[in-house]
């Protein structure tokens, strides 16, 4: 069996020489940086020579890699794949049985190996395993060279605006950010008009860093059900100061904005130039329900891009596989997230940044207990959480309270279940407290306990019947 394989480097194309692999004596021999990738490979014709213990029945590959700087990590790139395959890596000696492994499906996989002692060893050997007959492209990367560093932080003083970059504000205690319904300014509580009808509201958010690189990167708007009955934003929204767009990945009533640079380095919508009014508009076209300040509540929750943070670890360096272009991210890089600051405020909310960054809150049915969870991606003076219950999301009861963290940079997770729900609908919320007493409420869910929890009417819309099935057993209509 003869096969040709294609090498690429950076742009050119060069054939190599044709080989009929059989065994550890003859692989197909790869240096390691500058990256390479190989076109059209395939096991067909190959014996069954991956070591044991890791070898499977099938025809098998074996590339011989050779890093002459040694190589903490090796990065592998499997691309087209038209079967599942297992990929081992041996140290050193090809055959001795000794290897790590991982199984990748069809399609497009990316690899990372751990190497064990990487200030020694610089030959290893790659195989591609597989029960069948299967061929792909692969590609080959390493860190091959890495140093402990110490970074100082020069994120800066990325924070609200508070200087009145525009007027009037929604609210006089949070001076940083303006709504807008059909182009008029609002203010706290706002007057949606007319109600049920379709309207634009705009959400302008400002910010400043005078002293530092760190920018916005993500923004998350959260609407009430109970408020909106629909909310449509833009897929994109062009950038104010850095070249991108702003990418919304949400629906419904949850929208959530990346920014997206046109670099690709993860940069926020931010040059790092200090300035302040730093102004982030997002628009979106809404159905309002209700006027209730609580109902037509917005929680907004914006993260920097983490650029500058301080830093002490391995820095990498060395090349990445073709399609696996971030791989030496994963010790140290640009806009990495561990560092990123949060933001966060609510139009409802009694005053000032929310203490807490709540990334998200639920409530579900689960053999006739609702179980609630919640997760903070930060706090500041937290004192504690109160687990709110209604029957009509207007008079609430206290069900029980939980210790917050105090004051936390990363995310902290919590849970409670209701052991006895209300028949019905039971609405829930969470009642934040800090330390010195303030207050503020999270948005409000909604659950259903009962035989009529499961309700289902079909066909809709009817015309000359309507069904109505419930997962109550024997129960179920038929209406002319």
């Amino acid at each position: 069996m003869k096969k040709i394989t294609i090498l690429i480097i950076g742009l050119s194309v060069l054939p190599l020489t044709i080989v009929a692999q059989s065994d550890c004596s003859n692989p197909t021999q790869i240096p390691i940086c500058p990256s390479i990738m190989l076109l059209n490979e395939t096991n067909a014709g190959m014996g069954d020579d991956a070591p044991a213990p890791c070898n499977i029945a099938g025809e098998d590959v074996v590339y011989e890699l050779s890093a002459p700087n040694g190589a903490r990590q090796l990065y592998v790139s499997v691309v087209n794949a038209t079967g599942p395959m297992t990929l081992l890596l041996e140290e050193m000696v090809c055959g001795t049985g000794l290897c790590s492994s991982t199984t990748i499906p069809a399609g497009n996989s990316n690899l990372t190996f751990n190497v064990s002692n990487f200030n020694t060893i610089n030959t290893f050997y790659l195989w591609t395993d597989a029960p069948n007959t299967v061929t792909y492209d692969i590609s080959f990367g390493a860190d091959t060279g890495s140093v402990w560093i110490n970074v100082p932080n020069t994120q800066g003083n990325l924070q609200f605006d508070s200087s009145l970059c525009v007027l009037p504000v929604f609210n006089l205690a949070k001076p940083f950010y303006q709504v807008t319904f059909n182009g008029i300014p609002q203010t706290h509580p706002m007057t949606l008009a007319p109600l049920f009808v379709p309207g634009t509201m705009c959400i302008n958010t400002f910010f400043k860093n005078t002293t530092g690189l760190e920018g916005v990167k993500k923004f998350l708007f959260k609407f009430n059900g109970l408020g909106y009955a629909s909310v449509v934003g833009a897929p994109t929204v062009a950038g104010n100061y850095n070249l991108g767009n702003w990418v919304n990945s949400g629906s419904g009533l949850n929208w959530n904005y990346s920014f997206q640079d046109l670099l690709g380095i993860g940069k926020g919508d931010f040059l790092g130039i200090p300035n302040t009014c730093l102004s982030y508009e997002f628009c979106f076209t809404i159905v309002p329900v209700s006027n209730d300040p609580q109902l037509t509540n917005v929680d907004v929750e914006i993260y920097g891009d983490g650029f500058g943070a301080a830093f002490s670890g391995w820095f990498s360096s060395g090349c990445c596989p073709v399609p696996f272009v971030n791989c030496l991210l994963g010790n140290l890089g640009p806009g990495s997230g561990a560092g990123a600051s949060g933001f966060g405020f609510g139009f409802a909310d009694p005053g000032g940044p929310l203490p807490i960054q709540l990334v998200d809150f639920s409530a579900q049915l689960i053999n006739d207990h609702v179980d609630l969870n919640w997760t903070t991606a930060s706090e500041i003076n937290n004192d504690y959480f109160t687990i709110q219950r209604s029957a009509n999301a207007i008079e609430w009861e206290n069900l029980q309270h939980i210790d917050g963290a105090g004051n936390s940079n990363s995310p902290r997770n919590y849970n409670l279940s209701d052991m006895h729900p209300l028949e019905g609908i039971s609405y829930y919320r969470l009642k934040q407290t800090d330390f010195n007493g303030n207050t503020s409420n999270s948005k409000i869910l909604k659950v259903q306990k009962g035989d009529f929890a499961n309700l289902k009417i079909y066909p809709n819309p009817a015309k000359d019947f309507l069904t109505l099935e419930t997962g109550v057993r024997g129960l179920y209509g038929l209406f002319s």
